[in-house]
Formats: structure tokens, sequence, C-alpha cells
């Protein structure tokens, strides 16, 4: 498989290093995954756009109805590059990073992974630390806010100064209520004294 160098990025690496590490931040505390993505109708779907200046990035979460620990998160700036400048997949192929100076057993990148582009303009993946450890990656996968909470982290993403917007992954069909998990009971004596 050969990916075809993307040449924004290449000729504008200081722009993409600035939309990637400069500090964004989403505009919802509750990221409610209320629509289907338009061809597929097994996945639910949001598009928004951050708050950044001077670019306009969107962020795109999606997520399989069918298989909870199946999901993406990507960054796109359209007028920068057509494609999604970063991205994190839970669950899919795995990934070749093509470079002659690694050895053949560190360009193969299995899932879940963060996809960004090298200085040359290629398509790369990776692991961070979290995702290399099995314990730490199967938490993080169990739990759709965990994982968005991590790719904040690796994207430097918060509401609205260090705290992070929580996904809600429900059906459509289904409406968006805020769960509370206060004791109603919490200050009841049961024992009459």
């Amino acid at each position: 498989m050969n990916n075809p160098i993307n040449e924004e990025i290449k000729n504008n690496y200081v722009t993409f290093e600035g939309l990637l590490k400069n500090r964004k931040y989403t505009v919802e505390k509750h990221i409610y995954l209320n629509e289907k993505k338009p061809n597929r109708k097994d996945t639910n779907f949001y598009n928004d756009v951050l708050s950044y200046k001077p670019h306009k990035v969107h962020l795109i979460i999606e997520a399989r109805q069918d298989v909870a620990t199946c999901f993406r998160f990507k960054l796109r700036c359209e007028h920068f590059t057509k494609v999604p400048y970063f991205r994190f997949d839970s669950d899919g192929a795995t990934h070749r990073n093509i470079n002659k100076n690694l050895p053949l057993v560190e360009q193969v990148v299995t899932t879940p992974h963060f996809n960004s582009f090298d200085e040359d303009g290629n398509s790369i993946a990776y692991k961070t630390v979290e995702l290399k450890d099995n314990t730490t990656r199967d938490i993080l996968l169990k739990d759709i806010s965990l994982c968005f909470a991590h790719f904040c982290h690796e994207t430097n993403i918060r509401y609205p100064e260090e705290d992070f917007s929580e996904v809600i992954p429900y059906p459509s069909s289904m409406l968006p209520l805020d769960i509370k998990y206060d004791d109603p009971l919490a200050n009841v004596d049961f024992d009459g004294q």
C-alpha cells in the first residue's frame, strides 16, 4: 500500500504543528452523538467547530451503535488540507508506517492508534504509552469519554480551560438526559436514631 504525500502539510508543516499543538476549545460540556452518519446508519455522528483562531477546525466524532468499542475522533481544517489532519481509531485496520529506517516490526501499528503526519507529509500512526499498556488501553476503550479525554490531551483540546467534554453515544432516537449520580437517600436516617 502506497500512501500519497500530503503536499499541504509537507509545504506548511509549521501551520500543521500549530493546528495540532495550540490550545483549542470544545463549545459544549456534553457532546451528544445524536445524528446518524449520512453514509453509515449504524454509526452515531457529531461534527462541530472548535473555538480556535485563526483557523476553522472541525471536531468529528463517530461511534458505532452495535460495537461500543468502535469509535473515531477526527480533526479537520478544510481550508488547510482536504483530509483530517489528526485522527484516533479505536478499531479497524492495522496501519503501516512506510519508513526504510524503521525495522518492519516497528512499521506495523495495530489499533487503537493515533493517525498524524510527519514533516515530509507522510501519514503515520502511533501509540501513546497509555495505548501500549494493555490494562490502560482496555479501560480507555470501555469508556468513550475517557478515550476522548486522552485524545484531547494529545491534541490540546479543553473545555473551557482545564476540563474535558464528555461524549454521550446514545442512539439518536433517545432523548438527551443528563444522568445524575446524587444519592437521594444520602441524608435519610434508616435506624430512626
